[in-house]
C-alpha cells in the first residue's frame, strides 16, 4: 500500500492531461457516491415512512399541517411495525446543508403553488422544483424509479417528491 506522500508523488510525475484526466474520474466518482447517499437516503426515508404509523396528508388542511409542524424542528417521532418509538431529524438524512437547504426551498414553493397543483395533480405524487411539476404519478415508487433515470435528477443534490392531496369536497 502507498502512503499519501508516494501517491502524492506518483501524481506530481504525470503529465498534466493524465493529471486532469485523474482529477475528473475523482470528481465523477465523487458525483456518483454523491448520488447513491441521495438514493439510499430516499430509501431510508421511504422505509421509515413506510414503516412508521403516522399516516400521509390525505387533503388540504392535514398537509398544510404537516408543512407547518415539519418546519418548526424538523424532528420526526415514528413508531416502527413492532411498537418501537424512534426519533430522527430531517437534516439527518441530507448529506449536506446545501441540499437540506434545497429542499426547505421548494417544500416552501410547493405550499405557495399548493392551490393550483390540488387543481390539476390531486391524489398524485409529484416531483415539484421552483414552482413547476417536473413529472407526476399515482405511485410514488413508479415516479422516483422513472425520475432517477433522467438528467434532472442526475444534475441535482436533491428532489422534493410529495404527494398532493385532493381538493376537499365539503358535503
Amino acid at each position: 500500500m502507498m502512503t499519501d506522500r508516494e501517491i502524492i508523488q506518483a501524481i506530481e510525475s504525470l503529465p498534466i492531461e493524465d493529471r486532469d484526466s485523474l482529477l475528473e474520474r475523482l470528481h465523477q466518482q465523487q458525483i456518483e457516491q454523491q448520488r447513491n447517499e441521495i438514493a439510499a437516503n430516499g430509501n431510508r426515508v421511504r422505509h421509515t415512512t413506510k414503516l412508521s404509523t403516522s399516516q400521509s396528508s390525505t387533503n388540504i388542511e392535514d398537509l398544510k399541517s404537516d408543512l407547518e409542524d415539519s418546519q418548526a424542528e424538523d424532528i420526526i417521532h415514528a413508531v416502527d411495525r413492532d411498537g418501537n418509538p424512534f426519533t430522527y431529524t430531517v437534516r439527518d438524512l441530507f448529506w449536506s446543508q446545501d441540499a437540506y437547504d434545497y429542499l426547505k426551498e421548494q417544500e416552501k414553493s410547493f405550499e405557495v403553488h399548493l392551490p393550483e397543483l390540488i387543481d390539476r395533480y390531486g391524489g398524485q405524487f409529484i416531483v415539484f422544483e421552483d414552482g413547476r411539476v417536473i413529472d407526476a404519478d399515482l405511485s410514488e415508487d413508479t415516479l422516483l424509479d422513472r425520475i432517477s433515470e433522467t438528467d434532472f435528477f442526475k444534475d441535482r443534490e436533491g428532489i422534493l417528491c410529495t404527494f398532493v392531496p385532493n381538493r376537499e369536497v365539503n358535503a
